[in-house]
């Protein structure tokens, strides 16, 4: 799929840690899913990156992606800013379309 080729370039299969970008791609690949209510994705998506999302910064963006917040944090609204950041989905989109285009 577009996902795991974008996944391997930024070589996501073979880390025991994410950086920022390759959790960011994570994230907005969840969220994608999110949006679409497409849950058998986000289960997969949970279940080979979700020990790696919970060390990244990005863990409480993650859970509520998954809908599995339990709780919200004192920083709701710096999670709602990191999930409704447009500039990083809005480029995040634009390179999936590419990938997918280019497929």
């Amino acid at each position: 799929t577009v996902f795991e080729q974008i996944l391997q370039n930024q070589d996501i299969t073979n880390t025991d840690e994410l950086s920022d970008s390759q959790a960011r791609t994570i994230l907005n690949f969840a969220m994608a899913h999110a949006l679409a209510k497409n849950i058998s994705e986000l289960r997969i998506i949970e279940h080979d990156y979700g020990d790696l999302m919970n060390s990244s910064k990005y863990k409480n963006s993650f859970m509520i992606a998954l809908g599995k917040a339990k709780t919200f944090s004192s920083s709701l609204q710096e999670e709602a800013q990191q999930l409704a950041s447009a500039d990083l989905f809005d480029a995040f989109m634009d390179s999936y379309k590419k990938a997918w285009l280019e497929k």
